[in-house]
């Protein structure tokens, strides 16, 4: 990747015109990709905000034939299983499905095994939003610029590249007369902050596929030397000791309470702490990572301490391990020393169950494409926590993998994608569409 001071030496910004990106349909499809790109970049599409991308998207799709349709995305979904609070950021209705025109609409049965599903279309699928654009970029974030073969904007990386490789996999085959005999399914949605905000919602509502492909790479910026097959669980635990804080015997005088009279938090909270450093497993990973307690003043007695505990976990669910470190108090003497004090053990922040393999021949039919366009089979990666490959896994039942164009700059300012690296998803997925051993 070349430095902050490189940059400026670039190519030259991609020009933008959102009207023609659809209609050149014998336009080269690599240039054409990269004239969508920065039509997409263009957009700016900052998680939560109000965004005009999915009319690019759109005109784009009907092009090949497509129709979709919006889900909408509200509150109402708070209590499914699956749903990771997206904290201060609301819904504003990203997510949408498409499905081509020759494709008649149709369920599974979800009581069927779906491994038995050799049959249907792949669920091909990406996000729309991005990071906000960050103090410190380089290059105006959301135009398109140019250094060699490395487009820096906005989302570029994350994950503006996968909707391109998405529809342009679909336009190369046309030209090439060799559609294919199931068109995917198509989602896009918004997925920042663990899929609340749209993904969950969009994916729940497919029916009948028989794998998924997330077109998204590792953060690690590998590009297709990795394969994402699995994703971690990540949960924070918020336990909350209550005790009571002593009346002061001098009006306004914290200092003249007898400390004996109250009821300190801080003591369970500092054994609990201390208590932590067991749980971790072969399945596990356990860290705390806050505790917070005091009085209004250095001498005062607290009414309540709390410890956030940070879980990685590779089995259950993130209710089990909140019930988990419930057990754990209770079979301890922390509620001997509160002397009676109440103890709230809750879920807060992030949260994502965990995903792993379901079918190993659609992972190595898949890395088995990947190694002959690029020359190497890539290598498989679970360490990636609340990766939206979940979602098909976990939702519908179907093996789902993971994998997109090396990039960088991920979260913050001077995003890049290779442009070559996202020709080659795009080609591995035509590739997958019409193999018929995937």
């Amino acid at each position: 990747m070349p430095d902050r001071d490189e940059v400026s030496a670039i190519d030259g910004q991609v020009s933008v015109e959102l009207g023609a990106v659809a209609d050149e349909l014998d336009e080269n499809v690599c240039a054409w990709s990269e004239r969508l790109l920065a039509a997409l970049v263009h957009e700016s599409s900052a998680t939560g905000e109000r965004t005009e991308i999915w009319s690019v998207i759109e005109k784009v799709l009907s092009g090949l034939g497509y129709i979709s349709r919006a889900i909408e995305v509200d509150d109402s979904i708070s209590g499914h299983a699956e749903y990771s609070p997206p904290g201060t950021i609301r819904p504003v209705g990203t997510a949408y499905v498409a499905t081509h025109s020759t494709v008649e609409s149709g369920s599974v049965d979800r009581g069927a095994s779906p491994l038995l599903a050799t049959t249907g279309p792949l669920l091909l699928f990406s996000h729309l939003d991005t990071e906000p654009a960050h103090a410190g970029w380089a290059t105006p974030p959301l135009d398109l610029t140019k250094r060699e073969r490395n487009a820096y904007g906005l989302g570029a990386a994350d994950a503006k590249a996968g909707i391109v490789s998405i529809l342009g996999a679909l336009k190369l085959l046309q030209q090439r007369s060799r559609f294919p005999e199931n068109p995917p399914v198509i989602v896009f949605a918004a997925a920042k902050q663990g899929g609340a905000l749209g993904m969950l919602q969009a994916v729940e509502s497919v029916r009948g596929v028989r794998g998924a492909v997330y077109c998204h790479p590792a953060e690690s910026g590998e590009g297709l030397m990795q394969l994402k097959t699995a994703s971690r669980g990540v949960a924070t635990v918020r336990v909350t000791f209550h005790g009571r804080t002593p009346k002061p015997r001098e009006e306004r005088s914290p200092v003249s309470a007898d400390p004996r009279t109250g009821l300190n938090p801080l003591k369970a909270t500092m054994k609990f702490a201390a208590l932590v450093r067991d749980f971790p497993s072969e399945s596990t990973i356990w860290e705390v990572t806050g505790i917070n307690g005091g009085g209004s003043t250095p001498f005062e007695v607290p009414c309540t301490a709390r410890v956030d505990v940070a879980c990685w976990f590779t089995e259950k669910d993130a209710e089990y391990w909140r019930a988990f470190v419930e057990r754990k108090i209770s079979d301890t003497d922390l509620s001997t020393i509160l002397e009676g004090g109440k103890v709230s053990v809750e879920l807060v922040g992030l949260r994502a169950n965990p995903a792993g393999e379901i079918s190993s021949s659609f992972i190595r039919s898949v890395s088995k494409i990947i190694g002959r366009v690029t020359g190497s089979e890539p290598e498989p990666y679970g360490w990636h926590s609340a990766s939206d490959l979940r979602f098909p896994i976990r939702l519908l039942g179907v093996p789902t993998v993971g994998f997109g164009a090396r990039g960088g700059g991920f979260y913050g300012p001077d995003e890049w994608v290779d442009l070559d690296s996202m020709n080659q998803v795009t080609e591995v997925l035509a590739e997958m569409l019409i193999d018929k051993d995937d």
